[in-house]
């Protein structure tokens, strides 16, 4: 179903250097911005922000990654996708955790070879781990 990603853009801003050693783990927004159909193709322009805050809410820096999801699936499905869409500005939850999923990653690796180059924590989203006894 999706036949790829493409990164269009990249943008950083760091507001306030003096507070990057107080930096929380950035806060991530991921949007789904428009949809195009033609035939069997539907593009998704997508978009990413993570915030970066003190542990005060004080703005130290916003990163953006923007581009597009191309998927290609049967006329029909992507005719369902854009009704979504049109109706509700949704996209079909099967297909939400696709396109999530990929941006996560992709969006991930883009962001951490940015945020080093400025001191930025990497963009990550890293599950809690939980350790039980034995049985």
């Amino acid at each position: 179903m999706i036949e790829g990603i493409y990164v269009k853009g990249v943008s950083v801003e760091v507001k306030e250097h003096s507070l990057l050693s107080r930096q929380m783990p950035p806060r991530m927004t991921y949007r789904f911005d428009s949809l195009e159909t033609k035939d069997s193709k539907a593009t998704i322009k997508f978009g990413f922000v993570a915030d970066y805050l003190s542990p005060d809410n004080k703005e130290i820096a916003k990163m953006e990654i923007n581009g597009d999801v191309l998927i290609s699936d049967d006329e029909s499905k992507i005719k369902d996708i854009e009704k979504l869409w049109n109706e509700k500005k949704q996209v079909p939850n099967e297909v939400s955790e696709q396109i999530l999923s990929l941006l996560a990653y992709t969006c991930s690796g883009v962001g951490t070879l940015v945020s080093y180059s400025l001191g930025l924590l990497p963009p990550i989203l890293v599950a809690p781990i939980k350790l039980e006894p034995p049985k």
